[in-house]
Formats: structure tokens, C-alpha cells, sequence
């Protein structure tokens, strides 16, 4: 289907419909930075066959969505996705599962929503807590880039970093994941959100690589049932 985003942006998506005819939830997936929906949607199926509808969408110049990405962007596309998630979806709730990219995009989205109550819990996969932090990060790991992370602050607008905006999604209940083995977002980012907001007991580490979490079966059975705990509270 295509949607538009808040500044006109053509926008595309696909709704997946799980095998019921009454679903737990719709779960709207923000997918990572890299490819487009048809490599990120194996991420959502398995809660599909778990009684779940899926709602996953592609950012601005990813796809088939229209215009050019942008930081300021596909925050603005993200907050739309919720909205037409809502409006097309067979429950009115939410389950927001945020992937790398995805995670951060997802924050400030669900934090600017002005149907928070319909969102019952955020899942965040390998999050990384701040731009100009993720950045600093980047140039750092590259000998002739190392000079350049001391002006990450001048290279980066800042304004939409995880950090400022994970406690305005209150009071939405939150789990993240983080595998031990990502070489691109370090755990600690996700550490740095969770301390941040003292959600230390609701992060998951796994052993798997930038996320991945989700292919182990334990962490898989964590999310249910947490998932399962949120909505039984309804």
C-alpha cells in the first residue's frame, strides 16, 4: 500500500495479516538503514505466525517510497507509519519494533505520538543511544577519519538522538536487545538508553551479531511473552 508522510512524502508499505481473523496486535516494524522492505520483512514473519499482523514500511528514498532521505525525513515518516497503522489495522494495538536504525527513528516517533496509549509496548533491536555519539564511534574505528570524531558535534544534527527523547515515550513499556557480537552498534548504547531511564533489568544481551538477537529461540520467547504480559494488562 502507499501512505503519505506528514510533508506529502509518497510512502510504501506492506500490511502482512496473520492467520486469524481476531490478531493480538499490530506490530509496526522500522527497519534498519541499509536495502528496503523485502529483505527486512523475514524480521517481523515469525510474530505473524505468532497470531500477530505486521505492518512494515520504507523511510523516504528507500523502496518504492518517494522523495530523497533525510534525518529530519524519515522522523516525519516514521510518526506517519503509526498513524496509518492505526488507521488500517485490524487492532487498535500497537507493538512498535524498532531495528538499529530503526530503534532510534522509532523512539522519537513513539515519543511525538499523540495516540501513546495505543502503543503497548516499543521493542528496541541494537539501538544506538546517540547520533553524534554513533558517529564519534564510526570515525574512530578509521586511522584517517580518527582527527574527524573530535568534530562529530559539527558534522551531525543532533536533535533527534535516542538519548533526548527515550524518556518522553513514558509510559509505553520498553524491552531491548543487543548481541555481544555486534561489530557495528556496540551493547553499550543500548546500556546508555537503559541507564538513562533505569531499564537496566529489561535489556536482553544475546550472543548474536547486530540484530540477530531475534534468530535465537531464548530471546525470541522473552519478547512473547513479555509482549503477551503487556497486552494481558488491557
Amino acid at each position: 500500500m502507499f501512505f503519505s508522510s506528514k510533508d506529502g512524502i509518497k510512502l510504501h508499505g506492506w500490511y502482512v495479516f496473520a492467520k486469524t481473523s481476531k490478531p493480538k496486535a499490530t506490530i509496526v516494524l522500522f527497519h534498519g538503514n541499509a536495502e528496503n522492505i523485502s529483505t527486512h520483512v523475514n524480521a517481523g514473519l515469525w510474530l505473524v505466525k505468532a497470531g500477530y499482523d505486521l505492518f512494515i514500511f520504507d523511510y523516504r528514498g528507500y523502496g518504492l517510497s518517494e522523495g530523497k532521505p533525510s534525518l529530519t525525513g524519515i522522523h516525519l515518516d516514521g510518526i506517519s507509519a503509526l498513524h496509518k497503522a492505526l488507521e488500517i489495522g485490524r487492532s487498535d494495538q500497537l507493538i512498535v519494533f524498532g531495528q538499529s536504525l530503526g530503534a532510534a527513528v522509532s523512539i522519537y516517533s513513539v515519543a511525538n505520538f499523540p495516540f501513546k496509549d495505543k502503543i503497548k509496548l516499543l521493542i528496541l533491536d541494537s539501538p544506538f543511544a546517540d547520533y553524534e555519539l554513533i558517529l564519534r564511534d564510526k570515525l574512530k574505528e578509521t586511522f584517517i577519519l580518527y582527527p574527524f570524531s573530535f568534530l562529530s558535534g559539527f558534522l551531525i544534527d543532533n536533535t533527534y538522538s535516542p538519548l533526548k527523547w527515550i524518556e518522553a515515550i513514558k509510559p509505553t513499556p520498553v524491552v531491548i536487545l543487543h548481541g555481544r557480537k555486534d561489530k557495528i552498534i556496540p551493547v553499550r548504547h543500548s546500556l546508555l538508553l537503559a541507564k538513562k531511564v533505569n531499564w537496566e533489568k529489561l535489556v536482553i544481551i544475546t550472543n548474536s551479531d547486530h540484530i540477530l538477537s531475534l534468530t535465537e529461540v531464548k530471546a525470541r520467547s522473552k519478547v512473547l511473552k513479555k509482549i503477551g504480559e503487556v497486552l494481558k494488562d488491557e
